[in-house]
């Protein structure tokens, strides 16, 4: 029973990840430099991270960090090979967006 739960919970946590990826990619598609804050936190909701350097904001998205917990704890995490987006806000404006597999 235990092994079963076990490995359920890595399925859904599989599940997450590649959900994660796909929406990634289908976002990036959809960005555009002159977009608002507001027209992408509509679009790709909130970034996984945020940094800001003066008058330049930029935005982070990783499908390696929806891995899971479990794969976390057991060490199964994968450094390579996730697709990533970053978009670069000036003026509260889009000006460059990144995206691919890492």
């Amino acid at each position: 029973m235990l092994v079963g739960l076990f490995l359920a919970e890595l399925l859904r946590e599989y599940v997450q990840y590649r959900t994660t990826e796909t929406r990634l990619g289908s976002v990036s598609g959809r960005l555009h430099p002159g977009m608002t804050v507001k027209e992408v936190l509509d679009i790709a909701k909130e970034p996984d991270f945020k940094t800001n350097h003066g008058v330049e904001d930029l935005w982070y998205w990783d499908a390696s960090e929806h891995q899971g917990e479990l794969r976390k704890v057991l060490h199964l995490m994968l450094t390579k090979g996730h697709y990533a987006l970053s978009v670069r806000f000036e003026g509260g404006v889009v000006t460059d967006i990144w995206a691919g597999v890492n």
